[in-house]
């Protein structure tokens, strides 16, 4: 009894796995807010932070300027929340550095939802080449 009790339990969170997986949208967000940075093909780098538990009924942006020149931050109150949908990523740029420790990175764009004009997001990881 205790076998099949086992195998029971086993096969109903193999099903629940798999339909998260495959009905869940698992996103990584904060319960407070949410901060995304991307880089407009201005070159400047705009972060957006959208509080998830303001209670003001009313939406507004409000834009900051901090001490580098380029950038802007603008915060977002309330107001529904729109998905932004993002080709694939690009291929990893070639690293930084020719020996040492340097940085690779790689772009991809939004292509739909709320997206501002040639928005585009930046993923950078570390590359180790050959020491100097």
């Amino acid at each position: 009894m205790n076998i099949l009790m086992e195998l029971y339990f086993l096969i109903i969170s193999v099903f629940l796995l798999f339909y998260i997986f495959l009905f869940v949208d698992c996103e990584t967000t904060t319960i407070s807010s949410q901060i995304s940075t991307h880089i407009t093909d201005d070159g400047i780098k705009e972060r957006q932070k959208r509080d998830e538990n303001d209670d003001d009924s009313d939406d507004e942006d409000e834009e900051v300027n901090d001490n580098d020149s380029n950038s802007r931050e603008k915060r977002k109150k309330k107001g529904p929340k729109v998905r932004k949908v993002w080709d694939r990523w690009s291929k990893w740029s070639e690293c930084s550095v020719s020996c040492g420790i340097g940085k690779q990175t790689r772009w991809r764009h939004c292509i739909g939802g709320e997206c501002a004009p040639g928005e585009k997001e930046a993923q950078i990881k570390t590359c180790v080449m050959p020491p100097c």
